[in-house]
């Protein structure tokens, strides 16, 4: 499987009981690799996770949300973590940016 555009080496494989073992060489490859796998098991959950995050659950799940959504953006935890990102350790951003789970939401 290719790993953020690159030939790197990757390999998940799934036990019996369906868990990802995820081989890959560099780390990043690796966490790409983790990313991969959490996406295909809970792909739903990371979404509602995002929009939870941010204040955002109302737009896509109804007005049973308002409420929350006011909470995190009364809290602001979207605008912080975009805010602190670049203060993160090089190698820890470029794990994060490696699962691609962060890719859609960093600081542009």
């Amino acid at each position: 499987m290719p790993v953020n555009g690159n030939a790197e080496p990757l390999e998940i494989l799934r036990d019996e009981w369906g868990i990802p073992h995820v081989y890959a060489d560099p780390e990043a490859g690796a966490a790409y690799g983790l990313g991969y796998a959490q996406a295909e098991d809970r792909l739903e959950q990371l979404l509602r996770n995002y929009r939870l995050a941010a204040g955002t659950m109302a737009e896509a799940f109804g007005e049973d949300f308002v409420e929350d959504d006011w909470q995190q953006r009364i809290a602001g935890h979207e605008e912080v973590s975009r805010r602190r990102y670049p203060e993160l350790p090089a190698e820890v951003r470029a794990m994060l940016e490696a699962t691609g789970h962060a890719r859609w939401r960093l600081p542009t």
